[in-house]
């Protein structure tokens, strides 16, 4: 994001950021939260799904955004991400941090 920022601002970087974020609102079921968690990180909470299949939702999702052509600036090329992804299920005593902390330990 640093990089495309630089190059087209940061307006468009929100744009960038929204549209990515709104594509993966639409690729999850209605129960579950979507969230821009800080800079360029999205959270997926999927309440009762076991981590095994969260993560190949996650990985549809990863599939789906790596193909999309996000249009942010004007009279330029499409723009085309990549994500990496991490999951973690929610274990006794797990606070928000060592939960993100352990998704981020299983990025790919």
């Amino acid at each position: 994001m640093a990089e495309f920022n630089r190059r087209h601002g940061y307006a468009a970087g929100d744009r960038l950021l929204r549209q990515v974020g709104g594509l993966v609102g639409h690729l999850v079921r209605g129960e579950d939260l979507t969230a821009r968690y800080g800079g360029e990180e999205f959270c997926v909470v999927m309440p009762g799904t076991p981590c095994e299949v969260g993560a190949a939702v996650l990985r549809r999702i990863a599939d789906v955004v790596g193909q999309t052509e996000f249009g942010v600036v004007m009279d330029a090329e499409p723009v085309f991400i990549r994500v990496s992804l991490g999951c973690a299920g929610l274990e006794p005593g797990d606070s928000t941090e060592s939960l993100i902390a352990r998704a981020r330990d299983n990025l790919a």
